[in-house]
C-alpha cells in the first residue's frame, strides 16, 4: 500500500471541504485559500485516483457515485484522524492549539476583550475570529464554537444557553443636565432620542409594569449599529435603548472612558429580546482548547445577562459610572 503523505490529505480535506459546503468558493472560503488552489487540488485527487469525484456545472457540484462512496469514507477518515491528533495533545494537560469561532455582527468590543482575558489564561491558543450574521454550518465550515442568539434550529448542535437579553433606556449625564429626566412613560415623547433599529420610525413600545406601551419619540440621528448607538448616546446627543449586557460590562469598567457615564432611566421598562446560546458541533471527541473556551465565555456572560440592578433615579451618583468595587468584587470572587 503507498503512504499517504501530508500533500495527500490536503488533497483529501479539501475535496472534502467541497462536497460539505457544495462549492469550491465556500470550501475555500472555510479553509482560507483561493478558490483556484481548492479547485486544483480536487482535480490533482482525481488524477491520482483515475476517477471522477464530482459532477461540475455551472449551478451546482455534486459528488458522483464514486465520489459520494469516496466522501463518507475519507470524511470519517479525516475525523478520526483529527480526534487521534487532539487526544494525543490533551494527554499533556496543556491548553494550546487553534479554535475557530463565529459570532453575529452586533460587537460591542465585549467579545473580543474577554477573549483577550482567554488568552492571557492560555497564550498557546490561537483563535480565529468570523464575525458574521450570517447563520454558519457550523460542522460544514469547519467552526468549533459560535455565540448566538436567537431559536437554535439544528437540534443536531451541542448548546448551552446563557439568558435572554433584555435592552433598557440610558441616557449620559450631558444631556440631562440640558434636557431634564423623564420621570414617566410618557415624558419619553418631549425628549431626544438616538433612533436605532426597529425604533428608527419613532414608535418605540417597551413593557412595564402595566404591561406594553407606546409611545412615539424623534430623534436627529439614526444608529445602525450597536457601538455607533452607544457613542451616540455617550455624546449626549439623546435616550437611546442599549442591552443590559452593554450595561452589565459597563457596570465591570469594561468600556473606556467616554462611555462610562451613563445612567439608566425609567429601569421598570424594558424590551425583552432573544435567547444567547453558545453551540457547537457534534464529535465524538472535543478538544479541551474547546471546552475551555466555551467555558470561560459562558462564566463571563451568564452574570452580565442577568438583569442589573438599576441605579436610583434619583442618585447623585450612576452605578455606570462606579466601576472600580465591582472590579474589586471580581477580582475577591476569582
Amino acid at each position: 500500500m503507498a503512504a499517504i503523505n501530508e500533500a495527500d490529505l490536503n488533497l483529501v480535506s479539501a475535496f472534502v471541504r467541497v462536497v460539505e459546503t457544495g462549492s469550491f468558493t465556500a470550501a475555500a472560503r472555510a479553509v482560507g485559500l483561493p478558490t483556484s488552489s481548492v479547485s486544483r487540488r480536487v482535480s490533482a485527487l482525481e488524477s491520482s485516483l483515475g476517477v471522477r469525484l464530482l459532477q461540475r456545472s455551472t449551478r451546482k457540484i455534486v459528488p458522483t457515485q464514486a465520489g459520494g462512496l469516496y466522501f463518507e469514507k475519507a470524511r470519517a477518515a479525516l475525523a478520526n484522524l483529527d480526534e487521534a491528533r487532539t487526544a494525543v495533545v490533551d494527554m499533556s494537560g496543556e491548553i494550546a492549539g487553534p479554535i475557530r469561532f463565529t459570532m453575529g455582527g452586533d460587537n460591542t468590543g465585549l467579545i473580543v476583550s474577554l477573549l483577550a482575558e482567554f488568552i492571557e489564561l492560555y497564550p498557546k491558543v490561537q483563535i480565529e475570529v468570523v464575525q458574521t450574521p450570517r447563520r454558519v454550518d457550523l460542522a460544514a465550515e469547519g467552526f468549533d464554537l459560535a455565540l448566538r442568539g436567537g431559536p437554535l434550529g439544528d437540534s443536531s448542535l451541542i448548546a448551552r444557553r446563557l439568558g435572554r437579553t433584555e435592552s433598557g433606556l440610558f441616557a449620559s449625564r450631558t444631556y440631562l443636565r440640558k434636557h431634564g429626566r423623564p420621570r414617566s412613560f410618557g415624558d419619553l415623547a418631549n425628549h431626544r432620542f438616538v433612533l436605532f433599529g426597529g425604533h428608527r420610525h419613532g414608535q418605540l413600545r417597551l413593557t412595564g409594569p402595566a404591561g406594553d406601551e407606546t409611545v412615539r419619540v424623534t430623534g436627529p440621528l439614526v444608529a445602525q449599529d450597536l457601538p455607533t448607538n452607544a457613542d451616540a448616546v455617550a455624546a449626549g446627543i439623546g435616550i437611546g435603548l442599549l442591552p443590559d449586557m452593554y450595561f452589565g460590562w459597563l457596570l465591570k469598567g469594561g468600556l473606556d472612558a467616554k462611555r462610562t457615564d451613563f445612567v439608566r432611566l425609567l429601569p421598570e421598562y424594558g424590551l425583552q429580546g432573544s435567547e444567547v446560546s453558545l453551540v457547537s458541533p457534534t464529535t465524538t471527541y472535543e478538544p479541551a482548547r474547546v471546552r475551555a473556551l466555551r467555558d470561560f465565555l459562558a462564566d463571563h456572560l451568564r452574570p452580565l445577562l442577568e438583569k442589573s440592578a438599576a441605579p436610583d433615579a434619583d442618585s447623585s451618583e450612576s452605578a455606570a459610572s462606579r466601576p472600580s468595587k465591582r472590579r474589586r468584587r471580581s477580582r475577591r470572587a476569582a
